[in-house]
């Protein structure tokens, strides 16, 4: 089942720390704030180790593949792409296991 616009650009507001729901989908004035944040994300952490393991380098290559008169709708996709690999990894970072914490505390997954 494919979610809503809505609901991705729920999910885009949320991993941009606000609660105001832009139309992300249509707007390039909207759109293009979270693709500069997930840039900056992506240049600081690629060499890191732990994003490393966890496909930095594949996320990399999504984004610098795309040229600059990709479509919105392109692009738009990638993000949301990003936004939920970036979540599972978070939320799996912040689930203990076995009731022990993970060896993620000691990484900074917000940067």
């Amino acid at each position: 089942m494919e979610e809503s616009k809505i609901e991705l650009n729920k999910l885009i507001a949320s991993y941009r720390g606000s609660i105001i729901i832009q139309r992300y989908h249509a707007e390039w004035h909207h759109l293009m704030p979270v693709v500069q944040k997930i840039y900056k994300f992506l240049e600081n952490n690629f060499l890191d180790d732990f994003w490393t393991t966890k496909g930095i380098y594949w996320q990399h290559s999504r984004f610098n593949s795309m040229p600059i008169y990709t479509p919105i709708d392109i692009v738009y996709k990638r993000v949301v792409e990003f936004i939920k690999w970036y979540n599972n990894i978070n939320m799996t970072c912040n689930t203990p296991i076995n009731n022990k914490p993970t060896k993620c505390e000691d990484w900074d997954i917000n940067s």
